[in-house]
């Protein structure tokens, strides 16, 4: 039987593939990955938020962010309910859990995962 090797695994595709919304920033907060389906709640394009700082691209504050606040304090945020309103105007009621990214045990970022 072969060993599964994970780092030959494409995680980007299953990233963008899956059914909850998906961003993965960096250390200080800016948006590296952001999935379609995210795009969806967010009425928004991709790439109109990759490269940005997530609280520009949402009306959130350092303070109010669940993933500034997860890249902050280096803890998950776990099951917390946001709601607002998209650029469209239509309202998104979403529940996030944000968890830190660590490589060989620095901070490097903040994965979210939102369900619509």
């Amino acid at each position: 039987m072969q060993k599964l090797d994970l780092d030959d695994i494409d995680i980007y595709r299953v990233l963008a593939s899956m059914h909850e919304g998906i961003v993965i920033s960096d250390a200080v907060g800016v948006i590296r990955f952001f999935n379609q389906t995210q795009a969806t709640i967010d009425d928004l394009d991709p790439q109109d938020a990759i490269g940005k700082k997530i609280t520009d691209v949402y009306q959130l504050t350092d303070d109010t962010s669940p993933t500034m606040r997860c890249l902050k304090s280096g803890r998950p945020i776990m099951n917390e309910t946001m709601l607002y309103q998209t650029r469209l105007g239509r309202v998104a009621n979403i529940i996030n859990n944000v968890y830190p990214l660590y490589k060989s045990g620095k901070l490097i970022g903040a994965i979210n995962f939102s369900k619509d």
